[in-house]
């Protein structure tokens, strides 16, 4: 069911439910998400979208930091942007990377690397 919902409120509860995972792998956040923003949206569906991006970056990191056995200094940045009557929200990290041809199946249902 949609239902109108504050972007802000949303990451902030999503980075909420991780932050435990982020804090301890040392992993530098930044969030700066547009205030008061709202969107008509399905709730779970996007929070589970929003949630698997953190999670899947989370993991990029362990792998690139596994791969090079060092520390670094590991980032996830989350950011949004209200452009055109759209919000842009950006979620990001410095971490293993994706393939490009993998690029256009981001969003795919059911859609993973993961064996």
């Amino acid at each position: 069911m949609n239902s109108v919902l504050k972007v802000e409120d949303l990451v902030n509860d999503i980075v909420t439910i991780h932050k435990y995972r982020i804090e301890k792998r040392n992993i530098n956040l930044t969030l700066k998400v547009c205030p008061r923003t709202e969107v008509f949206v399905e709730k779970l569906g996007l929070s589970q979208t929003i949630s698997n991006a953190i999670v899947n970056a989370i993991e990029s990191i362990d792998q690139r930091a596994k791969a090079q056995n060092k520390n670094e200094d590991w980032k996830l940045d989350i950011t949004s942007e209200f452009l055109e009557n759209k919000i842009i929200l950006n979620i990001s990290d410095n971490g293993i990377g994706i393939e490009k041809e993998n690029l256009d199946k981001l969003f795919n249902y059911g859609f993973s690397t993961k064996k």
